[in-house]
C-alpha cells in the first residue's frame, strides 16, 4: 500500500491504478482549479529587482603561465631531457615501487626540466606539459620531478654513494619533502650510519631515522587522567611524611596497594614482562661474557631461540659445567649489530614513557664507537618526555664517555645511568665506577642477586633493584640477602625495587604455576618505589 504525505504525518491510502494519460488530465485540471492571487506593490518590487541586469562575470586569470621563448641552448637541452625519457620509458622495470636506472633517468631529466623551466616553451604547467607530451598524471609527473629532486645533490662523492643506494619508491619519498639544505644533511647523516651496519645498504627504517635525527621532536602527548593520577601522587608523597614512624610497615603497605592501582588506570601497553619498565628499545644486540650474572642470560637464549632467524650468528652453543652435569647452552660469541634503523624509535611514541636501554646488549661494549654512542645519548636527549634506564657491565667505559661527552653540561634528568652487580666481588669492582658517572640519576641493578652483599655506604646512589633468576637453571636468592639490602636501603633513604623471587620463593621453595607471576613481596611487602632524578651536576660523591 502507498504512502502519501498529508500534514506532515503519512497516511496509508488505498492503492489505485491509474494510466499515464488520466495523470496528465488530472494535473491539468487541478491546476485550472488554483486560483490567481492578485500581486502585492511588495512583490511587484520584487519582481523588477529579479529582472535587473547580472553584473559582468570578471574573467579568471589564466593558471597557465606566460610564454618565454626558449634560448637555441635551452632547446636543445629539452631535446634532449625528452629523448632520455621517451627512450627510458620503454625501459622502466615491471617491479611496482622499483626504481631501476631507466626510472632513475626519468625522474632526472622531468626535474631537470622543472626546475630551469624548459617545459614553459609550450606556455602551460610543468603538470599539463608532462600530461601532453608524456601521458603521466598530475600527481605521479609532480612526484616523479620531486625524487628526481633528492638525485640533485652536487658533485660529492660521498653522497652520490648513499643516493645510489635508494632502490625503491618507498625509500624516496620521505626524502622529497625536505628542502635541499635538509637534504644534504640527512645524506652526510646516512653516510655515517651506513658504515655502523652488518651490510652498507639502506632501509626506509634507516632513513626515517635519519630525517627524525635532524627533525624537532613531536613532544609528549598527555591525557587528563595521566595528569590527574600524577596530581594524586604528588599528594600521596607529601602525606607519606605526616605518618607516625611507628607504623611504616604498614603505611608502605598500604601505599604500595594505591600506586598499583594508579599504574593499572594510566600504564601504557607495556612491550616487555620487566616490571620496572614498559618498553626496550635495541639500537645495539649482541655482547660477551663477562660475569657470573651473565651464565643463564635470558638475551643470549632469545637469539638463539626466538631471534635465531635475525640474529643467530650473535650466539654459539657451549658445553657449560652446571653442577657436575654439562649444559649445552647459548652464549654471545662477542659479535656486536648496531642498528641505526632503531635509533628513532621512542620518537616515534609520544606517550611519555620508560625505555631499558639495550636489553639485548650493553650500551658501552668495548666494540660500540663513541660517535655510536653519541648518537644514541642525542636521541634520548631529543626524546626528552621519556625515561630511559641505561644499564651496563662495563661502568669503568660509562663514567669516561659521559665526562668527555657532557662537558660542562647539566645531564637532563630523563636519563638514568646504572650498572649491576650480582656478588660482593662485582659490587666492590664496579660501583665506584658508577659513582664517578656523570649522570643527573645512579641507579643498581642487583639482578641476578647470587650471593650477600655487605654494604657499608650507598652514598651518591638513588635507586636499587633486586631480583632473583628465572629459568630451568636458576640459582636460588636467598631472603636473607634481600632482606639485607632492603634494611641497607631504609637506613640510607636510597629508593628500593623488588623484582621477583625468580625460581625460588622467599622461604626457598620452587614456585610454579600462578605463584610464579603473584606481586613479589618481601615479608609481605610489595617494594616498587621509583626515584626522583636530581638537578645537580652529579659526578662524584666527593664533586670531583
Amino acid at each position: 500500500m502507498p504512502i502519501i504525505r498529508w500534514d506532515r504525518e503519512y497516511v496509508a491510502q488505498p492503492a489505485q491504478t491509474m494510466t499515464a494519460s488520466s495523470r496528465t488530465k488530472k494535473k491539468a485540471a487541478a491546476v485550472k482549479k488554483l486560483p490567481k492571487a492578485a500581486a502585492s506593490p511588495s512583490q511587484v518590487e520584487k519582481k523588477v529587482k529579479l529582472k535587473a541586469p547580472k553584473p559582468a562575470k570578471v574573467k579568471k586569470p589564466s593558471l597557465e603561465e606566460p610564454v618565454t621563448p626558449l634560448s637555441s641552448e635551452e632547446q636543445e637541452e629539452l631535446a634532449r631531457l625528452e629523448d632520455i625519457i621517451e627512450k627510458s620509458n620503454s625501459e622502466v622495470g615491471e617491479k611496482e615501487g622499483e626504481l631501476s636506472s631507466a626510472a632513475w633517468k626519468i625522474t632526472d631529466a622531468l626535474y631537470k626540466i622543472q626546475s630551469q623551466n624548459l617545459y614553459r616553451a609550450v606556455g602551460k604547467t610543468f603538470e599539463k606539459y608532462s600530461k601532453d607530451r608524456f601521458n603521466y598524471s598530475l600527481a605521479h609527473s609532480k612526484r616523479l620531478a620531486e625524487v628526481g629532486k633528492i638525485r640533485a645533490v652536487g658533485e660529492n662523492p660521498e653522497l652520490k654513494a648513499i643516493v645510489d643506494l635508494i632502490k625503491n619508491e618507498s625509500m624516496a619519498r620521505p626524502l622529497t619533502k625536505l628542502s635541499e639544505s635538509e637534504l644534504g644533511k640527512v645524506y652526510a647523516t646516512l653516510s655515517q650510519w651506513v658504515k655502523w651496519k652488518e651490510k652498507q645498504e639502506l632501509s626506509s627504517q634507516t632513513i626515517r631515522a635519519a630525517i627524525a635525527y635532524h627533525a624537532d621532536a613531536p613532544g609528549p602527548k598527555a591525557s587528563k587522567l595521566s595528569t590527574d593520577v600524577e596530581a594524586i601522587r604528588a599528594e600521596i608523597k607529601s602525606l607519606k611524611g605526616f605518618i607516625d614512624k611507628t607504623n611504616t610497615k604498614s603505611a608502605d603497605e598500604s601505599f604500595g596497594v594505591i600506586e598499583g592501582v594508579l599504574s593499572r588506570l594510566v600504564d601504557v601497553k607495556r612491550s616487555t614482562g620487566i616490571s620496572w619498565t614498559e618498553h626496550t628499545w635495541n639500537p645495539i644486540v649482541g655482547c660477551t661474557y663477562v660475569s657470573e650474572g651473565c651464565r643463564n642470560c635470558y638475551a643470549a637464549f632469545q637469539m638463539g631461540t626466538l631471534m635465531a632467524a635475525r640474529h643467530k650468528d650473535l650466539v654459539d652453543l657451549k658445553s657449560v659445567d652446571e653442577g657436575g652435569r654439562k649444559v649445552e647452552r647459548n652464549m654471545f660469541n662477542g659479535k656486536i649489530k648496531l642498528l641505526p634503523d632503531k635509533l628513532d624509535e621512542p620518537l616515534r611514541n609520544t606517550k611519555p614513557s620508560k625505555y631499558f636501554v639495550n636489553s639485548l646488549s650493553d650500551l658501552f661494549h668495548k666494540k660500540v664507537n663513541d660517535d655510536f654512542i653519541t648518537t644514541v645519548f642525542e636521541m634520548m636527549e631529543k626524546a626528552h618526555w621519556h625515561t630511559f634506564q641505561v644499564l651496563t657491565k662495563r661502568p669503568k667505559a660509562m663514567a669516561a664517555f659521559t665526562k668527555k661527552y657532557y662537558g660542562d653540561r647539566t645531564p637532563p634528568s630523563n636519563i638514568w645511568l646504572g650498572t649491576s652487580a650480582e656478588n660482593q666481588e662485582t659490587f666492590d669492582e664496579r660501583l665506584p665506577h658508577l659513582l664517578e658517572t656523570k649522570t643527573a640519576l645512579r641507579w643498581l641493578s642487583m639482578e641476578p642477586l647470587l650471593g650477600s652483599v655487605e654494604i657499608t655506604s650507598l652514598e651518591g646512589l638513588d635507586w636499587i633493584v633486586v631480583g632473583g633468576e628465572s629459568g630451568s637453571e636458576a640459582r636460588k636468592m636467598e631472603a636473607a640477602w634481600v632482606r639485607s639490602i632492603r634494611d641497607a636501603c631504609e637506613k640510607e633513604k636510597v629508593q628500593f625495587f623488588f623484582k621477583q623471587w625468580g625460581k625460588f620463593g622467599e622461604e626457598g621453595q620452587e614456585l610454579k604455576g600462578k605463584a610464579t607471576k603473584a606481586q613479589p613481596k618481601v615479608d609481605g611487602v610489595p617494594h616498587n618505589n621509583w626515584p626522583v632524578p636530581t638537578k645537580a651536576d652529579n659526578v662524584s660523591p666527593s664533586g670531583e
